[in-house]
């Protein structure tokens, strides 16, 4: 019984549950960053949205009706995120990779599927999720 009173307290040797998301109203661990072909893969900072527990950027998408990026941890190259697979959709299964530098050619792709509707001019939202750990566990994109 006493063991069973400890694990209901998270106790008796057994490791906290990490929470899913972030915790509401905390600042975020670090600082992101989006690179990708609306700014030329030039480093832009993501505002982070302490309500919501994520990042956010918005973007345009350029002529061709498509973006492709990646996200960088405080900024870095070195500490790169990026998707399992080339030109990946947030409407399809893939992992969040690094951060580290072994991402060349792998890169979200806004515009790549034709339910997202993405078309010269219009706007997106670029958000990234942080798990309770602090990790990114989560990226996608909104028209607004």
């Amino acid at each position: 019984q006493r063991q069973q009173q400890q694990q209901q307290r998270g106790g008796g040797g057994r490791e906290a549950e990490v929470p899913a998301t972030w915790p509401a109203g905390r600042p975020p661990p670090c600082k992101l960053h989006v690179v990708g072909t609306f700014n030329d893969w030039s480093p832009t900072e993501m505002d982070w949205d302490p309500e919501g527990s994520l990042f956010v950027c918005p973007i345009q998408v350029a002529d061709n009706g498509r973006e492709s990026f990646q996200l960088l941890v405080d900024g870095s190259f070195e500490k790169t995120l990026y998707p399992s697979r080339p030109d990946a959709s947030c409407l399809e299964e893939h992992q969040i990779r690094g951060p580290d530098s072994r991402g060349h050619g792998k890169n979200w792709l806004i515009g790549g599927r034709r339910e997202e509707e993405a078309k010269p001019g219009k706007n997106f939202a670029i958000c990234a999720a942080l798990d309770g750990t602090g990790q990114v566990h989560l990226v996608d994109w909104q028209a607004f």
